[in-house]
């Protein structure tokens, strides 16, 4: 009996000693999770691209890593053919982060509410779609036939894709918005360029970006019929970057460095546009002269570099009219992650 009863004394003095040390514990600060090591995108190709070689280039993703107090993560980065390739690597958790048209954003953001919620991160630029002919018959839109192909990254979901829908939609009427889309090929910059290099494909017409416009046009006798901001009526964000909302909140300060990077990185392009010009030259095979890069860059109708999302929700809601998105945005903060939310964005 006195051994129970000894036992019995001992095991109320583990339960008190155990109960203060969990009241000792509940007072002191949680400590956080460790963030990811290393840092996974997935990008495309071009000029408007550029920001992200600067970030690399000159390790921002590290710098403003250590400036919030933690370990520097490795930065890798996958190249892609289409957003829409960047979107799979993304779901399937083989990157963190993707790249792509602003409209490639908006399609996966549609698409992963309630579940994995994926949203911007921020904007990398503005700037215009050029719509490209080597085909001596084509003078306008009206010119365009059954036989003829127009090269775009990828079909339907591309800003591309979007630009001829609303082309076709201001020249025939909103009902033959998607007169053009049996033209459409999904055709890699690089293979679109070799195509109107050649004018011996099937493929004579390109939806084009900087600065494959200028490269075309200096290799072929390639055509400027119109651009995106004709027809949209200005300028307009054109690519973005991504992650879902699992990421974000498992790696918030990792999260911040990378905005942050983003932001100093549209600063440093402003600010040197030859050194620009050299690290996109470094990172990306270009036939343009350093000194044709750095004047692109220099040209706001061409292209500007900003974080801060240009008339995406009037996009989103073309998109939504076209019936490419189900879900009508309220607002452009409804599809980008809140670190962006206090920008004057539109």
């Amino acid at each position: 009996m006195g051994g129970w009863g000894m036992a019995t004394g001992c095991f109320r003095a583990l339960a008190t000693t155990a109960g203060a040390v969990g009241l000792l514990l509940s007072g002191l600060p949680t400590l956080a999770m460790a963030e990811t090591t290393e840092v996974r995108f997935a990008q495309l190709y071009s000029l408007t691209y550029l920001p992200a070689y600067i970030v690399y280039e000159e390790k921002l993703i590290e710098k403003h890593a250590t400036r919030l107090g933690i370990p520097a993560p490795k930065v890798t980065t996958n190249k892609l053919s289409s957003g829409p390739a960047g979107n799979d690597a993304l779901i399937s958790g083989n990157v963190d982060i993707a790249m792509g048209g602003i409209t490639v954003l908006l399609t996966l953001w549609d698409k992963t509410q309630g579940t994995m919620n994926v949203r911007g991160i921020a904007t990398m630029c503005d700037s215009p779609i050029f719509l490209m002919t080597v085909d001596p018959r084509i003078k306008s839109l009206k010119d365009f036939g059954e036989g003829d192909r127009i090269a775009v990254s990828a079909v339907k979901v591309t800003m591309q894709a979007l630009f001829l829908n609303l082309a076709a939609a201001r020249e025939w009427g909103w009902d033959a918005r998607f007169k053009l889309d049996p033209l459409t090929v999904s055709m890699s910059h690089p293979m679109s360029i070799q195509a109107l290099r050649t004018g011996k494909m099937e493929v004579k017409n390109y939806a084009a970006i900087v600065p494959y416009n200028y490269e075309v046009i200096a290799a072929s006798n390639a055509r400027q019929l119109m651009t995106s901001y004709e027809v949209l009526g200005g300028a307009h964000t054109l690519n973005a970057f991504w992650a879902t909302e699992s990421w974000v909140k498992a790696n918030p300060k990792t999260y911040q460095a990378v905005l942050a990077a983003f932001e100093e990185a549209a600063e440093l392009i402003t600010k040197d546009r030859e050194v620009a010009a050299r690290t996109y030259a470094k990172w990306e095979a270009s036939s343009l002269p350093i000194a044709d890069v750095a004047r692109i860059i220099g040209t706001p109708s061409e292209i500007t570099f900003s974080v801060t999302p240009n008339r995406t929700l009037m996009i989103a809601e073309t998109m939504h009219k076209v019936g490419l998105l189900k879900t009508k945005p309220a607002t452009w903060t409804d599809y980008f992650h809140a670190g962006l939310h206090g920008k004057n964005g539109s």
